[in-house]
């Protein structure tokens, strides 16, 4: 039965990720996990074919794709055993704040890496008592001139 979610354009992109997957990442799981890190020219190589943030603008060095390609590359991580390699993190969860809040010059600044790999985002809003329950959370950030001062706990 034929998918009528995805077009000719997407299983070209699916099958591109799909071999840099087998060939890049898989082989190399075990080994990142013994060494519990990934290292960084996995990230670079993503970034190269175009497989980290594709939905960001051009201007900001993306390929200005839908949402589908980011279901692809995370369907393709899970298949190829690489899911644990943070792209989803990177490309569909850190990198959209930045995208969606950030001030022009921090999207400028930092947004054309998060398409390279030269940046690999993350988010960090877990806390004791609170685990990842953002209405519990309790660290606060006040700014203190050109500052901030950040109180709390993070686990």
């Amino acid at each position: 039965m034929k998918n009528s979610i995805y077009t000719e354009g997407h299983q070209i992109f699916r099958d591109s990720f799909k071999k840099f997957v087998a060939k890049e990442i898989t082989p190399f799981v075990p080994q990142w996990e013994e060494a519990r890190a990934v290292p960084r020219e996995i990230w670079l190589k993503m970034g190269e074919q175009g497989f980290l943030c594709p939905w960001l603008p051009e201007t900001y060095g993306g390929l200005d794709l839908g949402f589908e390609y980011a279901v692809i590359i995370n369907e393709e991580l899970i298949r190829g055993d690489g899911f644990g390699v943070g792209v989803p993190l990177h490309s569909d969860v850190a990198t959209p704040y930045l995208y969606s809040y950030g001030t022009n010059d921090a999207k400028d600044r930092w947004l054309p890496g998060c398409t390279t790999g030269e940046v690999i985002t993350a988010v960090g809003f877990t806390e004791p008592n609170a685990g990842s329950d953002l209405a519990a959370i309790r660290a606060k950030a006040v700014r203190d001139g050109d500052s901030y001062v950040i109180n709390g706990q993070k686990t």
